[in-house]
């Protein structure tokens, strides 16, 4: 048994593939253009910059590996846009060596320039870094300075709020009971206590009741956070820049550090002043 198509669906049916196969060789070129013109013309591009990072001093020997677009041709190495040395490549590639000397402390940029067609490349950013305690930013320090005095001043605050609002006597009681019962009520689950467990129970309306005495000082010292809205975009913009160092972190910004520090010694505030969080 055979089966025939209508003319009319044979020619719609046709057309459709024709459509698809314009679509595909048009996906094809829009693939292959752009890779044939990279394949076929190589560029201008540093691609390793030693020692890396430089060492701030009154002299540093720089080497510059990378490849330009002219075989055999003649390249200029640019250092924040001045020429610092120049030469001929082996092939497409570049092996230059120069010394700068009483190199600034930070970030320069170095670029590569085919002198055949005067195309540079993208800038490579060389990072030149001090030795030892001078490697430290000052910003790391001063940042840390701000968070110790933001701490304690927010710590001392509350003590002064709490001695007010309850009695810092009071307080320090309940934070002990609270802490007891906290602890019995561990001891008693991991032990499987069911008649030590419905005793405590019993005690959990007195300890609620603490609690939420002890936090009304901590409500009424919630506003003056709005405070730092008005004092972190004043900080960020005036340390728009890295300013600290992590081992196995690396750079950090103004906002990451702050966190950092204001984390570590708030918490050691409160530990020194004694207004340690509610458990």
């Amino acid at each position: 048994m055979t089966i025939t198509v209508p003319k009319k669906e044979m020619s719609c049916l046709k057309k459709r593939l024709y459509l698809l196969a314009a679509l595909i060789v048009i996906s094809a070129a829009f693939l292959f253009v752009p890779v044939a013109s990279v394949v076929g013309q190589a560029s201008n591009s540093i691609t390793e910059v030693t020692p890396n990072p430089g060492i701030a001093g009154t002299q540093l020997s720089i080497s510059v590996q990378g490849t330009i677009a002219t075989s055999n041709g003649y390249y200029v190495v640019l250092l924040n846009g001045a020429n610092v040395t120049q030469g001929n490549a082996t092939g497409n590639s570049v092996n230059a060596n120069f010394t700068i000397y009483n190199v600034p402390l930070g970030y320069i940029n170095l670029a590569l320039k085919d002198n055949s067609t005067g195309l540079e490349s993208v800038p490579f950013s060389y990072h030149v870094a001090a030795e030892g305690l001078a490697a430290i930013p000052i910003a790391t320090g001063l940042i840390m300075l701000i968070a110790i005095a933001i701490s304690f001043a927010n710590v001392s605050l509350n003590r002064l709020i709490i001695t007010k609002m309850i009695g810092w006597h009071e307080y320090r009681t309940m934070q002990k009971e609270i802490a007891e019962h906290n602890a019995e009520r561990m001891a008693a689950l991991r032990a499987k206590d069911t008649k030590a467990i419905e005793r405590l129970k019993k005690k959990d309306s007195q300890v609620n009741a603490m609690q939420a005495k002890m936090l009304k000082p901590q409500m009424l010292q919630f506003p003056l956070m709005f405070i730092y809205f008005f004092i972190w975009p004043f900080l960020t913009g005036f340390f728009p820049f890295t300013v600290a160092y992590i081992p196995g972190l690396g750079a950090q910004p103004f906002f990451a550090w702050y966190m950092i520090c204001s984390f570590f010694f708030g918490t050691l505030a409160s530990r020194i002043i004694g207004v340690t969080p509610i458990q």
